[in-house]
Order: C-alpha cells, then sequence, then structure tokens
C-alpha cells in the first residue's frame, strides 16, 4: 500500500479535502500503521508543538454542544473537568498518567468545527501551537504536547488555576500592583517579539493570573511571524496572507483593543502589540476606555481624559508614560515593549527625595501611628528593585551597548543589538517583578525573614552576574555581537531564588566578616570569568577559575570551590579536554558532598553523565553514566526540584538513552525537558533549540525522518537567530540535518549542510574535535550518496585517524570504519571493505552493549560485503544477528529492510529455506514502501528479485 503524502494528511487535518478523498485518507488511516505515524506528524503542528503551554481563555464560558466526558482517553490524557468554553475552543483539565501531573487540553469546538469555517479554526488551531512552540518564557503559556482526537486537533497545556486578568481587576487593586501584573504580562510579548511572533489580539482576557501571581500571556490563534507581517495587501483591505484564515473583510483581533493601522487592515507589528497592552493598561487604571487613538496626541489630550476612579490615583507621569504607547502613529510608540516597560519602571522622582520627605514628616509630627505607616511607606519604596538596575541595565548603558555593537561594523550588528536588547528587557522585568516581591513579602504572608534574606542574596548575585555581562557588552569587539543571543542564554535562570528548600540547604556565608568578604569577592570573580568563559574568551577564563578554585581552598570556604572546580569542568568539557574534565569533576562532587553544597553537587554529577555518556557508547562508561543520573536525582529530591537543573538532567538522560541506542526511552526524556525548560527562565531559547535538536536526532533515528527534519530546523533556526550564520556551534546543529537529508534521499542538500558545518567546526575547534569528526562523517555518507566515492573515502578516512586519535576503542572510529568499508564495496574492493568492517566490530564489540543499533549496522555492513564475496556462511551468521539486533529496535524501517532483504538474497544464495527468504523479502519490500525517503530502487530490485526466485 502506497503511503500517504504529508499534503494529503495536512487537508486532511484542516478539511480541505472532498468527501471521497477524505473517505479515501481515513481507509488508510484504519489500514496503514505507516500514514498514521504520519498523522500523529502533522498532529504536532509540523513542527511538532513539544514545548511548554498555558491554559487559554477567552470569550464568554458556556455549555459545548457534545462535551466529552470525564475519564475518556485524548491521547495519553484523561479527561477531568471542563473548564469552559470560548468562540472556537473548549478547555478541559485533565490528567498526564506519564508525567503524574494535571494539564489543560484544548480541542476546537464541536459546533465550529463541523461548521462553516471549520479549516479556518483548525488552521488557528495549528498556528497557536506553532508560535507557542516557539516560545518559553515564564509570562508565555506553553505547549506540552499536540495531537488527534476524533479526527479533530488538541493541545496539551499547562493548567493555570487561575483567572484571567479581567477578572483579577474586577477587584479594586493599587496602581502599583496594577502596573506590576501588567509589567509581567508586556515581558511575555516582549519574548513574543524577541522570537519573531506578534501576537494581534492581546487583551486583559488573554493573559491569565495563576496562584503564584504571575501573569501567562495566551490564546496566540492569532499570532503571526513578523516576516508575515510586513507589507499590505493590494486593495489595502487585509494583511497579506490573511485570506486563508479570515473570511473577506474580516480584520483579525479584539476592535476595542485594536491599533488604528489594524482598524485600516494593514499590517500589525510589535508596535501594534503595545497600543493593545496600553489600551488595556490605561483601562485597568482608570477604569474606563481610553480616548480615542488621535486625541491621545499632544496637549489637547490632557484635557480630553476622563478623571480616573476615587480609590484609583496614579500619577501624571505614569499617564504620559501609556498615552505615548497610544499614539496613532506607530512611529510616536515606544520602539519595543523593553523601553515601554523600562519607563514604567521609572518614576521621575527621585526615590530620595520621597524618602527624605517622609523621615521629616515622621520627625516633625512625632507621631507613632503615622511613624508606623510611613515604615511601610519607606519600605515599599525600598523595595521597588527597579533602581536596583541603575548601572546594570538602564539607560546610559543600554545606549553604550548600542553604540558599542554598531562601532564593530558587523554584518548583523543592527539586528543582534535589537536581539539583544529585547532578552535583557525580559531577564531585568522578571528579576525586578521577582525581587520586588521576595522584599515585600513578610512572614504574615507565610515566608519567614530568613527565607526572604535567601531568596534576596540569590537575586542580588543574578544582578551581579548581569552586571558581569553588560559590563563585557559594553565592550563588544565583532566576536561578541557574533554570540551575544547566545551569552544572555547562559545567565543563571531566576527559578531558584523562589526554590524555598533549595535556599534553605544552600550553605551558608562565613558568619566573620572578614571572611566573608573574602568569599563575596571570590564568588564576583568567579561569576565574572563564567561570563568571560560564555563570551568565547576561554583561555582567560580558565586561568583565572583555576585560581578562583586554589583561592577557596585557602580560605577553607569548600561551597566556593565546589563552584569554581564544577565551573572548571565545565570549561574543560566544552573545550574537548574530556579525561581531565572528569577529573575535575570528581573533585567537585567530593567537594560539593562534602559541605551539603547540593545545587552545586546535582549539577556537577549531571555534567559528568555528561562527561561519560559522551564517549559514544562504552558499557562501563554509560553504566557510571547511569549511577550518576542516580546521585544528581537524589540531590534534586533533596532541594525540592530546581526546573533548570531538572531540565539539564531531562537532557542528559536523552543523550545516555541516545548512546545505548533506547530511542523510545530518548525520546521521552527530551520531551519532559522541553516541558521543563519553559518553567525556568524568561531567556532560554537556547536550552530550546537544544532540546529540540535532541529530540529531533531521536525521531530521526526511529526513522520518521520528516517530524525530525522539522525539529532539527527549528533548533538550526533559533541557533542562527541567536549566533548569526558563521558561528561555530552551528556545526552541531548543521551535521545532524546533514544526515537526515540524506537520509530523505536529498544528498545534495545533505552534503550543502555538512560541507558548511566541516568550514565551521574547523573554523572554530582544534583538528581533532568530535564536531569536526561529525561534519566529516556526514560529509563523506553526502558524497557516497552522489556516488563521487574517492571524496566520501578521503573524507571517512581523515574521521577515522580523527577518532583513533582519541583513542583506540572509541566507536565513533568503528563507525567510521564502517563508512570506508561500504565506500569500498561500493567501489568493488570487497576484500579490503570486508576487512574495515572486520575491525570495526572488534571495537564495537569491546566499546558497546550487545544490542546496541551501531552493532548491528557493523554486522550488516559485513554481511552485505561477504555475501558479494560469496561468503555464505560468514554473511549468513553476521545478517542473522544483526537481523536479531534491529527487530527489537526503534530504528528506522528502511534500515530493518534492508538487512531482511539481504538476508533473504543470502539464504536464497546458499540454497536454504527459500519460504522464509521470500517472507523477508516481502517484509522488506513493506518497510521500503512505508518508510520515509526515496526507496522506488530498493522497492523495484525486491519485486524483481521475488519473480525471479519462486
Amino acid at each position: 500500500m502506497r503511503c500517504l503524502s504529508e499534503d494529503a494528511v495536512m487537508q486532511f487535518v484542516q478539511g480541505e479535502l472532498a468527501t471521497a478523498a477524505a473517505a479515501e485518507v481515513e481507509r488508510h488511516l484504519d489500514e496503514c500503521a505507516e500514514c498514521r505515524d504520519l498523522m500523529a506528524a502533522v498532529g504536532r503542528m509540523l513542527p511538532p508543538a513539544d514545548a511548554p503551554a498555558s491554559l487559554v481563555s477567552g470569550g464568554p464560558v458556556g455549555a459545548p454542544a457534545a462535551p466529552i466526558q470525564r475519564g475518556t482517553t485524548v491521547g495519553r490524557y484523561v479527561i477531568l473537568d471542563l473548564i469552559g468554553t470560548g468562540g472556537m475552543s473548549v478547555v478541559y483539565s485533565a490528567y498526564d498518567a506519564e508525567l503524574d501531573r494535571k494539564v489543560a487540553l484544548k480541542l476546537l469546538r464541536p459546533d465550529t468545527a463541523r461548521g462553516a469555517h471549520a479549516a479556518e479554526v483548525r488552521a488557528r488551531l495549528l498556528r497557536e501551537a506553532q508560535a507557542l512552540a516557539r516560545l518559553a518564557h515564564p509570562n508565555v503559556v506553553a505547549v506540552f504536547d499536540a495531537g488527534t482526537f476524533r479526527d479533530e486537533i488538541f493541545l496539551a497545556m499547562e493548567l493555570v488555576e487561575g483567572p484571567t486578568l479581567a477578572a483579577w481587576l474586577r477587584e479594586p487593586r493599587p496602581w502599583r500592583q496594577v502596573v506590576t501584573m501588567f509589567q509581567q504580562a508586556g515581558a511575555g510579548l516582549g519574548a513574543a517579539h524577541a522570537a519573531g511572533l506578534v501576537h494581534r489580539d492581546f487583551k486583559p482576557d488573554n493573559v491569565l493570573v495563576g496562584p503564584d501571581r504571575r501573569a501567562r500571556v495566551v490564546d496566540f490563534g492569532l499570532a503571526r511571524p513578523v516576516a508575515d507581517l510586513d507589507g499590505v495587501a493590494a486593495d489595502g483591505a487585509t494583511e497579506r496572507g490573511e485570506s486563508a484564515l479570515t473570511r473577506p473583510g474580516a480584520r483579525p483581533g479584539t476592535p476595542a483593543y485594536m491599533a488604528p493601522e489594524q482598524h485600516r487592515g494593514q499590517a500589525a507589528d510589535a508596535r501594534s502589540d503595545q497600543f493593545s497592552f496600553c489600551v488595556a493598561l490605561y483601562e485597568a487604571l482608570y477604569g474606563q476606555r481610553p480616548p480615542a487613538p488621535e486625541e491621545a496626541i499632544g496637549p489637547a489630550a490632557e484635557t480630553r481624559v476622563h478623571a480616573p476612579a476615587p480609590d484609583r490615583r496614579p500619577p501624571a507621569w505614569l499617564r504620559r508614560v501609556v498615552l505615548r504607547g497610544l499614539s496613532a502613529a506607530r512611529e510616536d510608540r515606544y520602539p519595543s515593549m523593553g523601553a515601554l516597560l523600562a519607563a514604567l519602571t521609572r518614576s521621575p522622582r527621585r526615590r530620595w527625595y520621597r524618602a527624605a520627605g517622609i523621615a521629616a514628616a515622621v520627625v516633625l509630627l512625632g507621631a507613632a501611628g503615622l511613624g508606623v505607616r510611613a515604615h511601610g511607606v519607606r519600605q515599599r519604596a525600598q523595595c521597588r528593585a527597579d533602581a536596583r538596575l541603575v548601572g546594570v541595565w538602564d539607560a546610559p548603558r543600554r545606549a553604550a551597548t548600542r553604540a558599542a555593537f554598531l562601532a564593530t561594523g558587523a554584518p548583523r550588528a543592527a539586528t543582534a543589538w535589537r536581539e539583544l536588547e529585547a532578552r535583557l528587557d525580559a531577564y531585568a522585568t522578571a528579576w525586578v517583578a521577582a525581587r520586588t516581591a521576595a522584599c515585600e513579602a513578610t512572614p504574615r504572608g507565610g515566608q519567614s525573614t530568613e527565607v526572604r534574606e535567601l531568596r534576596l542574596q540569590c537575586l542580588d548575585w543574578r544582578l551581579e552576574e548581569l552586571r558581569a555581562l553588560t559590563t563585557l557588552l559594553e565592550q563588544a569587539d565583532a566576536m561578541l555581537v557574533a554570540q551575544a543571543g547566545f551569552i544572555v542564554e547562559k545567565l543563571t535562570p531566576l527559578d531558584g531564588c523562589a526554590a524555598t528548600t533549595a535556599l534553605m540547604r544552600r550553605p551558608r556565608p562565613p558568619r566573620d566578616p572578614r571572611a566573608r568578604a573574602q568569599v563575596d569577592e571570590l564568588r564576583t570573580r568567579l561569576v565574572k570569568a563564567r561570563v568571560l568563559h560564555h563570551a568565547g574568551r576561554a583561555r582567560e577564563a580558565l586561568v583565572t577559575i583555576r585560581e578562583i578554585a586554589a583561592g577557596a581552598r585557602a580560605a577553607g570556604h569548600q561551597p566556593v570551590e565546589a563552584e569554581a572546580l564544577w565551573a572548571l569542568g565545565i570549561a574543560l568539557r566544552v573545550a574537548g579536554d574530556i579525561e581531565e574534565a572528569e577529573g575535575v569533576l570528581w573533585q567537585a562532587a567530593a567537594v560539593a558532598g562534602a559541605c551539603g553544597h547540593d545545587e552545586a553537587g546535582a549539577g556537577v554529577w549531571i555534567d559528568l553523565i555528561w562527561v561519560s555518556a559522551g564517549r559514544g557508547g562504552n558499557p562501563a562508561k554509560l553504566t557510571m553514566a547511569a549511577r550518576y543520573a542516580q546521585q544528581a536525582a537524589a540531590a534534586l529530591e533533596r532541594l525540592g526540584g530546581l526546573a533548570h537543573l531538572e531540565a539539564r538532567l531531562s537532557h542528559s538522560l536523552a543523550m545516555l538513552a541516545t548512546e545505548r541506542g533506547r530511542f523510545k526511552e530518548a525520546q521521552a526524556h527530551c520531551e519532559r525537558n522541553l516541558a521543563l525548560v519553559g518553567k525556568a527562565s524568561p531567556a532560554l531559547s537556547s536550552w530550546q533549540a537544544t532540546a529540540l535538536q535532541g529530540l529531533g536526532e531521536v525521531v530521526v533515528a526511529q526513522g520518521r525522518l520528516t517530524e525530525g527534519v522539522a525539529l532539527e530546523e527549528r533548533a538550526l533556526a533559533i541557533r542562527e537567530r541567536e549566533l548569526g550564520p558563521d558561528h561555530p556551534r552551528l556545526a552541531d546543529y548543521l551535521s545532524p540535518l546533514a544526515a537526515a537529508r540524506v537520509a530523505q534521499g536529498r544528498p545534495e542538500e545533505g552534503l550543502a549542510l555538512a560541507r558548511r558545518a566541516l568550514a565551521l567546526a574547523r573554523q572554530g575547534y582544534r583538528a581533532g574535535h568530535p564536531l569536526v569528526g561529525e561534519a566529516l562523517a556526514v560529509a563523506g555518507r553526502s558524497y557516497a550518496a552522489l556516488g563521487r566515492y574517492d571524496e566520501a573515502l578521503a573524507h571517512h578516512r581523515e574521521a577515522v585517524a580523527l577518532y583513533r586519535a582519541r583513542g583506540p576503542d572509541d566507536p565513533r572510529a568503528a563507525a567510521a570504519m564502517d563508512d570506508v568499508g561500504t565506500v569500498l564495496r561500493l567501489k568493488g574492493r570487497l576484500p579490503e571493505a570486508a576487512l574495515e568492517h572486520q575491525r570495526a566490530l572488534a571495537i564495537l564489540a569491546r566499546a558497546v552493549e550487545p544490542d546496541h543499533p551501531e552493532l548491528a549496522r557493523g554486522l550488516h555492513e559485513l554481511g552485505e560485503t561477504l555475501r558479494l564475496q560469496g561468503e555464505v556462511a560468514g554473511a549468513l551468521d553476521a545478517l542473522e544477528r544483526a537481523l536479531a539486533i534491529r527487530e527489537k529496535a526503534a530504528i528506522p524501517p528502511a534500515d530493518l529492510a534492508a538487512t531482511r532483504f539481504a538476508l533473504a538474497q543470502t539464504l536464497a544464495a546458499a540454497g536454504r529455506d527459500r519460504p522464509r527468504a521470500r517472507e523477508l523479502a516481502v517484509l522488506a519490500r513493506a518497510g521500503y514502501a512505508g518508510a520515509e525517503g526515496r526507496h522506488e530502487a530498493q522497492v523495484t530490485a525486491i519485486r524483481r528479485w521475488l519473480e525471479r526466485v519462486r
């Protein structure tokens, strides 16, 4: 049976097929497992929506046309209760048994899904998943999963058990609380803009306020990439490309919150979202809608604004900030959400002046009651954390950094600056909100004074890290410009400063003031050294980190020594000095354990997993890595969980499972990693890219090429946006994508990607670095697929030499030898080919577990070569062993089909068990027919062989 095309499945999902065609698709889905897999891939939104997500609300709540009954299974989720119904969707609470958590499931309303505009609303739900999958921010709802149920798409999202911002505002709130909540929502919008998305329907109903008083922007069903919104249709009536999703004449958005350009049918951009944000903020502050846009400009607007409600008296400066965001002309608004949020945090009045006035009043009046109230006012004033950004990330530093970036003359300097500004604004805004909340928390609110102080200390160290980074950025050169986004992503996430259990378990600084000052100085230097390392100044950073570790040891302060050794181990691992890295990390683990520093200890154990499992499948090392994982999990359990470390552990476990050839297990870890990434920090798209890349690789390893390539391309796009097109780190993303393209039967594209990966790897890493070897291997396979055997052979032999230099039993050397043998076989040099495969198997027998897919590959290649040499007995033994492994492993169907057909041919040549030979050939033909990639030649060869062998 011929498998469905991806386009056919997408048209079926969107309801764009005629009845007869839809029936044919349904028949295929009933009968063809591969088609169902493709359906699932399309259901994951091409690209799949696998990042975290949240409940989306909007529109009045009402009864659905046909609610799903409690206990019904939707994908892997069990329906619990109906939460509400919006204009086109229904939201249920549900239970995710795999990850033991409650989620929100969003599905199309049955009446909408079957209505005249079913394709439109399906596509909007697809768009929402695609938009959310690009974001990882605590103030943006994120998607855990997506799939299909009863031929309809569903989204699995974070369950936010709290009101919408609109409902939250119905209770009278002090204007400062209102502004703080909107700053969080604005940070979420800014993150969307930084990711290249415009929301186009921001309003209080599309923001949720969780029990943690954190705002999440939701309902990205109308979101569009900025690239799709840079033009206006010829008639000026609708946005370009909107006709596919919106009825003629309709304008996407909610009229009361739409910017003037949206009302005119022009393209929306980030400043349009800014206008909608300011409409909502004005309404929240003053209790009524703002004046018309044309009235909100200039002095005349002052006389036309309605008086605020009696219980709300925001200052005049705040009103001026909001009115600028309401300017009719886009160019008169703030240049970015970050600039608007910065304006919302800065009062023109000097805080010291206000504090002095309050103190004077206390002295003059001498009233105890007034003194108590003044103390409360002073405390609230002192807790306004935005003043702490002065000299760290304020207007002068922003201007100096921008000037430094542009002065480099780097090709992407202006673009890199805009992206950097948005990311730093988002981090700074989140930091201010966290610091203010921690400062204002009191024992009456359930937080002890000790926890309050620990939270403040933690956040102050995060600020020092931000200071070190912005100081470095102010002296930017072209190299720093190229990786500025990557450096911001390495800022330590803020989630650890809200984790009470982890804070209470953190080792305390010395009580002696001198000793404490010495420890603080060491930790400050360590923060700066880490920033230097992330900025590419590795040698300078390594020298400094070694000095800090020695200084901490001399001072007798083990916590800082553990942190410095951990940082040193990471730096050595990244540099490729694996043996020294392992030794240093062992020292770090011992020191962290001795002083009870579980946070550093968990991180060290996670990095040891990488050091051990990254050796290419060595059984002893993999066993050690599994033990390190147990140590890391135990440390995290003692800490009560830290999202950013849990995400790293999941990623490490995925890598460990991949090295063992357990791809389904690896996929589960990758998916958990993506779910955790969005909870950890407002600036984590590099983590998202890494998680997407890992998931893409394990999906490709299982033969789901289209789905895997989509994931890998998303990861590469994020990294290119952060680092620019010429950064050496991109080699780590280009090589797997190149390999997947070759597997798809597109070797020209694979070769172009592989050559780019090889050039970048050689440019940025020493000659023996594994990334160079990976790029060499993929380039060689691309050349071989194109019939350019001499070039393929040269690349593979260079890879063999590189890996053999790293150790005699490196399984990557064995893989490269198998590649050499395959090319030699294609050139007809069979004895040499057999020798290469035998040498490879000798290494693999020592280096990997007995059921590893790489061992099956080596056995298959040897069997093929021996068969062609006429050595039937040896070929049968190798192919039988290869088939036994491959039938149990989650590998690409094409690989299993290849082994089955090779064994069928060998059995026939030996005159043995012809019925089994034919059965194997038939299975191989079906496997090739259902596999992704171009296998027409193989299917034809099997058909002709079956015609001859009766």
